[in-house]
């Protein structure tokens, strides 16, 4: 059986109205397979620390405030620390975060980011 990879535009959806440096978004993450716990701290430090590269700097864009890890899914309050007009860097994450789960066999079957302040 040949190894299933997600396509991020099968998977990424952009958030319901405009991100600025200063909003406070939620991301909702539903997986396929459980998200056993060491998985659910891999993701909870991804999003703390996650970086991505811009002008020969690493861009850390944004702040975890709240996660919240359940068997299949897992729910988190960001807040925009840095934003730049050409790049979509939630749709970075999401690549990353796509790269990591698949590696494991686990697929994302919804990604929903609203914008909440």
């Amino acid at each position: 059986m040949k190894d299933r990879y997600d396509n991020i535009e099968d998977v990424y959806e952009a958030p319901n109205s405009p991100i600025k440096q200063g909003s406070r978004i939620r991301i909702e993450v539903v997986c396929s397979e459980p998200i056993d716990e060491i998985s659910g701290e891999i993701v909870r430090d991804l999003l703390r620390l996650w970086t991505f590269p811009y002008n020969r700097k690493y861009i850390k864009p944004f702040k975890l405030e709240k996660y919240d890890l359940s068997e299949f899914s897992f729910e988190a309050i960001l807040k925009i620390l840095k934003k730049e007009e050409e790049i979509d860097e939630l749709k970075l994450f999401c690549e990353d975060l796509l790269k990591f789960f698949n590696y494991d066999h686990i697929y994302i079957s919804k990604w929903t980011v609203d914008v909440i302040s």
